[in-house]
């Protein structure tokens, strides 16, 4: 009998093993981040925290402590939210014992602490850190008047900090009164110069352009907090948040067949500069591309063999059945339309004929719920046209 059930035991273990590895939970550990500092005229500091704990942790007790470690001192927080996500504000008297952080330059570290228990996997220690005041590091200067904030496109993912001329402590960071503007030329490698973006393309500094997730299922993608315009004259414009700048690479975005943002982001090599601007400030800066993967003229060629492709949906918005007209200078091999909602499901599949005219008929019915859709006209798996459909 104790043989049988220690057998028994094992087999148990072996298929909850199983189904563990097959389906791993992952769980982020709980932290507070900085959000943003800043310090009144007697250099007297206030701190905004970030605290973000995952939805599958519970709230209370998950976090043990969080500590505060300047260069000249260490406190601990007397209390704080037991929320998933919450953004607080603290000074020296929510702390038992006495904190400082030099105006000048520091080091600030926020360290959190996760109960061992409730977090079993671990990491039970987290850090977010900052340094100002330096030369060289990311913010090496800070004036009177300003704050340091925490640029990020999804709560709990802070990116870098940047120096902001219109503090908001006490709600989220914006970008009001933090940007600089870097404009000038713009080459390929051959030096020919690039004076615009091409249809569902743009240009952008890889520091704005953040991977986000949106719907569900999750989808990725990428947004921007800005992109390159161009003025008449051929310069190329952009701004960027106030910090210490290092480029070495511009981003080629495409925003074809995403829902929302830029379905996908490609690495243009260029020739390295840096800078360090105040907050308003204005730079000119001629950027050189070394990467020949992208050249005046070439992709130019490419999307202009896309454009031998129309496709429209008439009626839209759709009641009752549309009916997808598709135009091309040459039989369409390959190609099928997709459509799909605005969390980025796939809804239908419309095969397409390897025709130069044709049309293609759907019903309402086949959509769903009323709403947005959009459509795709794909061509071996790479998207060709995109548009919208309405569904009443």
């Amino acid at each position: 009998m104790k043989r049988f059930l220690i057998i028994f035991g094992l087999i148990l273990c072996f298929f909850f093993h199983n189904d563990l590895n097959s389906n791993p939970i992952i769980l982020y550990p709980p932290q507070a981040f900085i959000s943003e500092l800043t310090f009144n005229a007697s250099h007297e500091w206030t701190l905004e925290l970030e605290m973000f704990i995952d939805l599958m942790l519970p709230l209370n007790g998950v976090i043990d402590s969080i500590i505060l470690r300047s260069n000249s001192s260490r406190a601990r927080l007397v209390s704080f939210p037991s929320e998933h996500y919450a953004l607080f504000t603290i000074t020296v008297a929510d702390l038992y014992s006495p904190f400082t952080i030099n105006y000048i330059q520091d080091t600030l570290r926020v360290i959190t602490y996760a109960d061992p228990i409730l977090m079993p996997e671990g990491p039970w220690v987290n850090t977010h850190m900052l340094i100002f005041g330096y030369s060289g590091c990311e913010i090496p200067a800070l004036l009177d008047g300003q704050s340091i904030c925490t640029w990020e496109k999804e709560h709990g993912n802070p990116r870098y900090f940047y120096l902001d001329n219109s503090p908001t402590i006490g709600i989220e960071n914006d970008t009001i009164g933090a940007t600089v503007n870097l404009t000038g030329k713009f080459y390929d490698s051959r030096d020919h110069l690039i004076s615009y973006a091409l249809n569902q393309y743009d240009f952008a500094l890889p520091v704005n352009v953040d991977p986000c997730t949106w719907g569900f299922p999750p989808q990725s993608f990428f947004c921007t907090l800005d992109i390159f315009t161009f003025d008449q004259q051929g310069n190329y414009s952009t701004t960027l948040l106030s910090r210490n700048t290092s480029v070495s690479n511009i981003s080629y975005l495409y925003w074809g067949y995403a829902p929302i943002g830029y379905s996908n982001s490609e690495t243009l090599v260029c020739e390295n500069f840096g800078f360090f601007l105040e907050p308003g400030g204005k730079i000119l800066q001629d950027i050189h591309l070394t990467d020949s993967s992208f050249l005046v003229g070439i992709k130019e060629l490419r999307e202009n063999h896309k454009q031998d492709i129309s496709i429209i949906c008439v009626p839209n918005p759709v009641s009752q059945s549309g009916e997808f007209f598709i135009k091309s200078d040459n039989a369409i091999e390959n190609a099928e339309i997709i459509i799909q909602s605005t969390n980025g499901s796939i809804v239908l599949r419309l095969p397409v004929p390897k025709i130069n005219k044709s049309s293609i008929i759907f019903s309402r019915q086949q959509l769903g719920s009323p709403g947005l859709y959009f459509f795709t006209l794909l061509q071996n798996n790479r998207p060709i046209k995109s548009g919208e459909i309405i569904c009443q």
